[in-house]
């Protein structure tokens, strides 16, 4: 039966990738010096991988900070739903959180250096639904909540 895995030839090619991944891995997937690991990358990666959280941290990049209240105007998802996907994000570090009151202020954690590299493409990035990005941009039109 043939191998499955295939032999990689190591080249100096492959120690400079190393040296220039290594800090990314070390620098932007934890706060903490210890808790590196493959869970980390793994959070990160899924906390990407969905639309929906993808949308909120685009709405971030073009605002300083959103109330969870608005959220939930624009994606129209019910509490539970939309708190998933929030602490999802929390989890990864890519947002962090301020309460007032009942409400909690979402913004983006620019101290993660994976945010910091992602920002411009996040910022970037083109809603495919043209109705869902007219209806956000009227509902970004008024930020405050009550709150505020």
């Amino acid at each position: 039966m043939p191998s499955l895995i295939a032999k990689k030839k190591v080249k100096n090619k492959s120690a400079e990738h190393e040296q220039l991944i290594e800090p990314v891995v070390q620098t932007g997937l934890s706060d903490d010096s210890d808790g590196r690991n493959i869970d980390d990358v793994r959070e990160l990666f899924y906390a990407l991988s969905d639309k929906i959280r993808l949308k909120i941290i685009k709405l971030l990049t073009e605002n300083e900070e959103i109330c969870v209240c608005k959220f939930q105007e624009i994606f129209k998802l019910p509490q539970p739903n939309l708190s998933f996907h929030l602490s999802i994000l929390r989890k990864a570090k890519l947002v962090k959180t301020r309460k007032k009151g009942t409400w909690t202020f979402y913004k983006l954690n620019k101290e993660n250096f994976i945010i910091n590299i992602l920002f411009s493409t996040i910022k970037n990035m083109s809603d495919d639904d043209k109705n869902n990005q007219n209806e956000n941009e009227n509902c970004l039109k008024n930020l405050l909540c009550d709150a505020e």
